[in-house]
């Protein structure tokens, strides 16, 4: 009977091991299901805050429809300082929840860490008494044996630890994948935890800027409606004249477009710079540029409805050549701009931001977030304009120093002597973005 007993024997440990990982989960599982009610409680405040946002962004779009008054613009300001705060209160319920959820995937973690000590530790102890039986061969076993019966119990005694052995083996292995699988999940979440804390960074600066702008206003109105047409009136003349300054620059540059140099138009060859999309203004010749916008040459991109604050993404995989702001000097076109260039042969360049998240020969991802959107530069609201150019077509240019390479004075314009820098085509290097997204 001895080598049932040595059988017997080497099953206590995981018997042990067994009960103690049932005494202690009610622990973990009791901590578990803490997190898990705090994870969901952050998940409805966050649910709640985003209808809050979505009739905040109906209101700035009913305002945005309605003439232009000192009114109706700090209106739009009062509503768009509410949303931005709602913004930085659900940035801080996903940082509190992805808080939470790194804090789970940890006690995950030493749960699974604990399992698979256990685990070895058992097996080994088995096997540790199972090479102690070897000791005894078949014969001295024969001997010790009252009957042949007994022995043939053992013997099947003895295929049943192998198939256990085997079983527990199997167990490890899926064991150890399942914390590989939670160690990763954990590293995303660290990361994502990272851009949210950026990302709250950069809602506290767009918030500010937005009550700076309301004071500005403000000040510059001195809260009369007549003030306010003067300052609009001021606006469209400064417009007019950047727009001629930049129709005269590019119709004197040439390029003839090659077509093999550029992907064929077709959906998805550039993704959407938007979670949401709605367009506001197509390429070309539109109902907006018949009016007399854009100097007669038409609109040179695609505008989407984007409140103050909305993340923007970039179209494709490539590399910043170069950000911007024409607001200095009073030149307004793009505000605050990002070009990039891709590597099918195509530059995406986004307008009007409020934030700018990128630096110049930075490499950035499809769908990686590069700003935000705003209304700097001439916009009638807030919105993103998106450009598409033969990469070959486009160059940024300083226009002082156009200015004086053209033998003009850069006193003459005020984008000049402020030494603003603009991304520049000959017209034949602009493309319809709708062709490629």
């Amino acid at each position: 009977m001895l080598l049932r007993r040595l059988l017997k024997s080497a099953l206590i440990p995981s018997l042990i091991i067994a009960t103690f990982a049932v005494l202690t989960l009610p622990a973990w599982a009791a901590d578990l299901n803490e997190l898990k009610s705090k994870i969901k409680a952050h998940n409805a405040e966050i649910q709640k805050l985003e209808k809050e946002i979505a009739t905040y962004q109906k209101e700035l779009s009913s305002t945005q429809a309605t003439a232009s008054s000192l009114k109706s613009d700090l209106a739009a300001l009062e509503t768009t300082r509410k949303k931005l705060g709602a913004d930085i209160k659900v940035t801080e319920n996903e940082i509190a929840k992805t808080d939470l959820t790194i804090e789970k995937l940890s006690i995950n973690i030493d749960s699974e860490n604990n399992t698979l000590s256990r685990r070895r530790t058992a097996i080994a102890e088995i096997l540790r008494r199972w090479r102690t039986s070897q000791d005894v061969s078949i014969v001295e076993a024969v001997i010790q044996q009252d009957n042949l019966s007994d022995l043939w119990i053992e013997l099947s005694d003895f295929a049943s630890l192998q198939k256990e052995l085997q079983d527990d083996l199997v167990e490890v292995s899926e064991n150890k994948a399942e914390l590989e699988r939670v160690k990763t999940e954990s590293e995303k979440e660290q990361e994502r935890l990272r851009d949210l804390e950026i990302q709250l960074g950069d809602q506290k600066i767009i918030a500010e800027q937005n009550k700076e702008k309301k004071d500005e206003l403000l000040k510059t109105t001195q809260n009369k409606e007549v003030e306010y047409q003067k300052l609009l009136s001021d606006k469209v003349a400064e417009r007019e004249s950047f727009e001629k300054e930049l129709h005269d620059l590019e119709s004197q540059l040439r390029y003839v477009l090659d077509p093999s140099s550029l992907p064929p138009s077709g959906k998805g060859v550039l993704s959407w710079p938007l979670k949401e999309i709605f367009i506001t203004q197509k390429f070309g010749n539109t109902e907006f540029a018949k009016s007399g916008a854009y100097n007669g040459n038409g609109h040179n991109g695609a505008d989407f409805r984007a409140t103050v604050g909305t993340p923007i993404y970039s179209a494709g995989a490539g590399v910043v050549t170069a950000t911007g702001n024409t607001d200095k000097g009073q030149c307004l076109s793009y505000g605050k701009w990002i070009l990039i260039k891709h590597d099918n042969g195509l530059s995406t360049l986004y307008g009007h931001l409020s934030l700018i998240s990128v630096n110049r020969n930075q490499a950035v991802e499809t769908g990686q977030m590069i700003g935000y959107s705003g209304d700097t530069g001439y916009a009638t609201g807030p919105h993103l304009h998106l450009s598409v150019f033969a990469s070959d077509g486009i160059q940024v240019m300083n226009l002082g120093e156009w200015y004086e390479q053209t033998g003009r004075s850069a006193t003459a314009s005020g984008c000049a002597r402020a030494g603003v820098s603009i991304p520049v085509a000959s017209y034949s290097a602009y493309l319809d973005p709708l062709l490629y997204l």
